[in-house]
């Protein structure tokens, strides 16, 4: 069943939002028993000198864990973890898109619902976050 979840997300075309935004996020609907889920957007973060990003959150799920796909010698497509801390140049913009870079939500704590507006944010070294929004499809 895992397997047939995480599939899905790497498979199904999701429309990120109309004008293509940065900052702008979508978290994926689950069936329920199903405890984790994936996050898409655009993050520009909006730091003015290298930063160190040290976690994120978001709220009903008890981990995410920032990913990339890759296809391995036997080409075939695997997740790979990205560790945390990790450097945040100044201009940098980030896609989390299916079959790519994604937000691995893990521990999903309630049912959420198409339509529900979850906090995202990006936690840095010194304490200071970026906070967004992410609307679940």
């Amino acid at each position: 069943m895992l397997f047939q979840v995480i599939l899905s997300f790497s498979c199904t075309k999701i429309q990120l939002n109309p004008e293509n935004q940065t900052n702008a996020f979508q978290v994926r609907s689950v069936p329920e028993g199903v405890t984790l889920s994936v996050a898409y957007g655009t993050w520009a973060p909006k730091v003015k000198a290298e930063a160190k990003l040290v976690g994120i959150h978001i709220q009903d799920f008890q981990l995410v864990e920032w990913h990339e796909s890759q296809i391995d010698e036997r080409a075939v497509m695997r997740m790979k973890k990205v560790n945390l801390p990790l450097s945040i140049p100044p201009g940098s913009v980030f896609t989390f898109s299916p079959s790519g870079t994604h937000l691995m939500l893990l521990g999903r704590k309630r049912n959420i619902q198409k339509g529900d507006r979850l906090p995202l944010s990006f936690v840095f070294e010194t304490g200071e976050s970026e906070s967004y929004e992410a609307i679940v499809e």
